[in-house]
C-alpha cells in the first residue's frame, strides 16, 4: 500500500509542477487594433485635420485645400502589435483613394486597416472687392463682382459691359467662365491650369486656345492661338516668391513691375489655380501686392484700415487718371 500510496503522490505532484509551468507561459494577445492614426503633413495646426473612423477599419482624414499628400505617419496600436508599414514611415497619398495598413497582434493575428486621405473644397479668403472704376476724364470703366456664398469666390464679373459667369467644380475649382458671346472651359492637371478654349456661344465654333506653362507652380508663359488665323501670340511672366508679377512681357514690350507692401484686393477672391494664370502688370491683376510702378506709370494709392486701396491715381499719355475702389460689407 506505501508503494501505492507513493507512486500516487508522485504521479500528481509531477502534475502538479506540470500546470505550473504552463501557466507561467506569457498569454499572447491577439489584439490587432489601432487607437490613433495621424500624419504629419507640415500643417501650422492639427485642428486642420479631421479624423473619422477610428475603431473601424475604415479611417479618413480629411485635410485643407492643397495640402501636399505626403508625410510620415504617427500610428498608435494594441500593446504588442506591430503595424506595415511601420509608424514612423513617409507615406504618399492619393486623394480619395485608401492606402492598406497591416496590424499584426503577438499571436499573429493580423487585420487590414484602410486610410483615405480627402482634401477640402478651397474657400475663399480675400475681401469682398465689389467694383473697381477707373475715370479716364472722358470715360468711366466700371468692373463688377458678386460672390458665390458657397464657396465665397466670385460668381459673376462684369468688365466693359460683359458679364461672365464662372462654374465651378466640387473643390470649388473654376471649370467654365460663360457670358452671353462666349464661353472657355478649363483643363487641369496635377492641380494647375494647363489649357483652355474659348468657344462662340452661339454656333460653338473655337475662337481661341490657350497653352499654360509653370516653373515651380508659378506662370510663366501662356500661348493665345487665334483659331480664324492660327496666329500665336505669346506672353511671359516673372513672378517672384510673393506671388508679385515682378516682369511681363508681350511680344516685344516688357514691363517691369514695383510693388507696394499692402493688400491686392483681387488676391483670394478667385481659387488659387485660376489666380495663378490671371497674374500680370494690369489693376485687375492678381497680385499679393499692389503695382505702384510699371514701366513709366507710376500709380498712387489711399489705403483703408485693412490696408486695401480705397483710392488711386496716376497719368497715362499725358492725362490724369483715378481709380475708385468698392468693397461688400
Amino acid at each position: 500500500m506505501k508503494k501505492i500510496y507513493l507512486i500516487l503522490s508522485l504521479i500528481m505532484a509531477g502534475t502538479f509542477f506540470s500546470c505550473s509551468s504552463d501557466n507561467n507561459d506569457p498569454v499572447k494577445s491577439g489584439l490587432a487594433s489601432i487607437s490613433d492614426f495621424s500624419i504629419d503633413f507640415g500643417l501650422n495646426k492639427d485642428s486642420d485635420i479631421t479624423k473619422e473612423g477610428l475603431g473601424t477599419e475604415n479611417i479618413t482624414l480629411t485635410v485643407p485645400f492643397g495640402t501636399v499628400l505626403k508625410g510620415k505617419t504617427n500610428v498608435k496600436v494594441s500593446k504588442g502589435a506591430t503595424i506595415e508599414p511601420k509608424s514612423g514611415t513617409e507615406v504618399t497619398f492619393e486623394e480619395g483613394k485608401a492606402k492598406e495598413f497591416v496590424v499584426t497582434a503577438q499571436d499573429g493575428t493580423k487585420k487590414t486597416y484602410k486610410v483615405t486621405v480627402n482634401v477640402r473644397p478651397e474657400v475663399g479668403s480675400g475681401t469682398k472687392l465689389k467694383s473697381i472704376t477707373i475715370d479716364q476724364g472722358w470715360a468711366k470703366d466700371v468692373f463688377e463682382f458678386t460672390y458665390n456664398d458657397k464657396t465665397n469666390f466670385v460668381a459673376t464679373y462684369t468688365s466693359y459691359g460683359e458679364t461672365f459667369t464662372y462654374t465651378y467644380n466640387d473643390k470649388n475649382q473654376i471649370i467654365k467662365k460663360k457670358s452671353d458671346k462666349t464661353v472657355t472651359t478649363y483643363k487641369y492637371e496635377n492641380g494647375l491650369i494647363v489649357s483652355a478654349e474659348q468657344k462662340d456661344v452661339k454656333d460653338a465654333k473655337l475662337k481661341k486656345s490657350y497653352k499654360y506653362e509653370y516653373a515651380n507652380g508659378k506662370l510663366v508663359k501662356v500661348e493665345t492661338t487665334n483659331a480664324k488665323d492660327n496666329k500665336v501670340t505669346t506672353e511671359t511672366f516673372k513672378v517672384n516668391d510673393k506671388d508679385n508679377t515682378v516682369t511681363y512681357a508681350s511680344g516685344s514690350q516688357e514691363f517691369k513691375n514695383e510693388f507696394d507692401d499692402k493688400k491686392n484686393p483681387m488676391k483670394g477672391i478667385f481659387p488659387t489655380a485660376y489666380s495663378k494664370i490671371r497674374v500680370g502688370k494690369g489693376l485687375q491683376s492678381v497680385n499679393t501686392n499692389n503695382v505702384v510702378k510699371s514701366g513709366i506709370i507710376e500709380y498712387k494709392y489711399v489705403y483703408n484700415k485693412s490696408d486695401y486701396p480705397e483710392s488711386a491715381s496716376f497719368e497715362m499719355w499725358g492725362a490724369k487718371m483715378t481709380v475708385e475702389y468698392k468693397y461688400f460689407d
